[in-house]
């Protein structure tokens, strides 16, 4: 019975510690000072029911840029997988971002140094 109640509470320790805030992360050559030896990294988050996506440009935390997305409502709204894609733009090197959660998207432009809505 011990060893049942604490491998339950291990199990609850680790929901919490790794399955929320559901996260995905990509990388992907963007045309902000990157390359496919240095990728930009994106890390795609759902916090709280909050999507935001953090950019690390050539892979360099210390250029970080946090984009916000929608805020999710309901029940379990921080429970919705957020996840990203980047698609061919009308500008070479330059794909778009989509963002991908609850059978929507959203698209984010790349606009000389940053994404744009």
């Amino acid at each position: 019975m011990d060893t049942q109640c604490s491998l339950g509470k291990r199990l609850d320790i680790a929901r919490s510690s790794y399955i929320n805030p559901r996260t995905s992360q990509v990388d992907a050559v963007v045309g902000q000072g990157d390359s496919t030896l240095h990728p930009s990294h994106f890390i795609a988050l759902n916090l709280h029911g909050q999507i935001e996506i953090i950019d690390l440009p050539a892979g360099d935390a210390s250029h970080a840029k946090i984009y916000l997305g929608p805020h999710l409502y309901g029940p379990d709204a921080a429970l919705v997988p957020v996840t990203l894609q980047f698609v061919e733009s009308q500008h070479p090197h330059q794909p778009d971002m989509v963002v991908r959660f609850q059978g929507q998207h959203m698209v984010f432009r790349f606009s000389r140094v940053r994404f744009q809505q």
